[in-house]
């Protein structure tokens, strides 16, 4: 222990009293930054539990975070509690029905008595289906919240046979997420596959603003949908036709507008068609008539009817022997080849193509001519259909390019100003401070050269002490006394010659 002490004695001793304040504010900060990041790496990390509850759920969740001593924090409409507990606190407070989201599923049968009625028996168990459905398109991705409502037929004798279940959905989107359409006919599936005799197509889904998700409810939100896809056309056919433009022509020499004439109508067409059979055929159905004639018998035989009741007449054929007659027919049919074609044609189906191409007038007119030929094939143009592609050369104003050159090179100019102003101060600064620098050494010359002889003499001695003492600090045997003296020397050579000019002062 004494050897530790004298070793910080030591050591200490080597440092002025500033230095040592500084060093041990530096230890101290340092002691304090180290407690204080092991405290923040202990403390526990929060993460949502819950957001967007109700006050009344928010209660709820709030009383059973109490009954289970978990800390938790709210913060707005979130609670936080310990990261390693969000996981299991969710699973045991859905196993307990919280939070619900204000809606009731099949646990309201639960509490239902034995003695309910029938009439409350479908109420509740129509509420249990549509909270059932709303907990379940609530848990999408895109939404915040949903509310289903559903309308079911009174079944009964006296009711009428036409009536139908419908059904419609409420959601509150996330802010800045969206239900694409195939997602909205996912919720009209969903709806429509739980409930008995409800069809999608029966099932409306709005938003909270109001606004139509399903297709086709909305003639606006059709309107709409039908713009959109024109000005998909008309970009598509501008931007790649625009490329071609400038590779011949050159950039800002030529522009392409384009209109698209586009039918949104969807068509099933039927064409039936028959052809002769081929040899041999398809029977479609086959008879066969078989007639035999006896006349040698006495007795009155023959087909009933009209036939029978004629009287008979003297025979053509004399003779005792009797006559014969037998006749066989077979009617075979067969039925043409019929084929039948069932054509469905999705809205969509572009039926026009109108292109008007502008070209600066420099451009010479054979460029200008296999252009057109080459947009015409590009466009798909077809005369046939109607299709028409203009291209005229006219004198584009270019005033507005010059302006926007004479504005860039002013900015490039005003930056090549600012690098060189940059430049200019970097060099006054090293210019200032070689300035300073040089008037301090002419200073320290000036001290220097008006440094009495005394301090001379003094620091003088004090190099050839040193020097004498050097051969004695390398030898094998060094004294401690001498190399504390040379290290001291080393470090503050100031000190040290102020030390031996006061002897020498004192001496004299």
């Amino acid at each position: 222990m004494q050897g530790l002490l004298d070793w910080i004695r030591r050591i200490s001793g080597r440092y002025t009293t500033a230095q040592k304040v500084g060093a041990l504010l530096v230890a101290v900060i340092l002691v304090l930054g180290l407690v204080m990041a092991a405290r923040w790496a202990a403390r526990p990390r929060y993460r949502v539990l819950f957001s967007g509850l109700e006050g009344q759920e928010v209660s709820k969740v709030l009383a059973k975070l109490d009954e289970q001593k978990v800390d938790y924090r709210v913060e707005g409409s979130a609670i936080l509690v310990p990261q390693d507990k969000v996981d299991k606190l969710r699973m045991e407070l859905s196993m307990e029905g919280v939070p619900s989201g204000g809606k009731v599923g099949y646990e309201v049968f639960d509490s239902t008595g034995f003695g309910a009625s029938e009439f409350s028996q479908k109420v509740n168990y129509q509420r249990a289906l549509e909270g059932e459905l709303s907990r379940t398109i609530s848990s999408l991705e895109q939404v915040e919240a949903a509310d289903v409502h559903i309308v079911l037929p009174e079944e009964g004798i006296f009711s009428s046979g036409d009536r139908k279940a419908t059904a419609s959905v409420l959601v509150k989107l996330k802010p800045g997420q969206k239900l694409g359409s195939g997602q909205v006919e996912g919720v009209r599936n969903l709806v429509a596959g739980a409930v008995l005799g409800l069809k999608p197509e029966d099932v409306a889904v709005v938003d909270e603003s109001g606004n139509t998700l399903t297709g086709g409810e909305s003639s606006m939100a059709q309107a709409a949908t039908q713009l959109e896809a024109l000005q998909a056309y008309r970009a598509y056919f501008e931007s790649s036709l625009q490329e071609v433009v400038d590779r011949v022509v050159g950039r800002g020499k030529g522009i392409v507008k384009a209109h698209v004439s586009v039918d949104f109508s969807q068509s099933v067409t039927q064409q039936e068609s028959y052809k002769p059979p081929t040899e041999g055929g398809l029977p479609s159905s086959q008879q066969t008539f078989e007639e035999v004639y006896n006349n040698g018998s006495t007795g009155t035989a023959g087909v009933p009817g009209t036939g029978s009741n004629i009287p008979d007449y003297q025979s053509l054929t004399q003779g005792g022997s009797g006559a014969a007659y037998q006749k066989r027919e077979t009617k075979t049919e067969y039925e043409n080849n019929r084929e039948v074609t069932e054509k469905t044609s999705p809205p969509g189906k572009i039926t026009g193509v109108s292109l008007a191409v502008l070209v600066d007038q420099g451009v010479e007119p054979t460029t200008v001519s296999a252009l057109e030929d080459a947009l015409a094939a590009a466009a798909g143009i077809d005369p046939g259909r109607g299709d028409i592609i203009a291209v005229q050369q006219v004198p584009f104003d270019t005033s507005y390019q010059e302006e926007a050159q004479a504005v860039l090179a002013k900015a490039e100019g005003g930056r090549r100003l600012m690098e060189w102003v940059r430049i200019g101060a970097l060099v006054l600064l090293a210019g200032l401070a070689a300035l300073f620098l040089v008037r301090k050494l002419k200073r320290v010359r000036k001290r220097l050269a008006e440094m009495p002889l005394a301090e001379l003499t003094a620091t003088q001695a004090l190099e050839e002490a040193v020097e004498k003492a050097r051969p004695m600090l390398t030898g094998t045997a060094k004294s401690p006394i001498l190399a504390s003296i040379e290290m001291f020397a080393n470090q503050r050579p100031d000190e040290v010659a102020k030390v031996l000019r006061a002897m020498l002062r004192e001496r004299s």
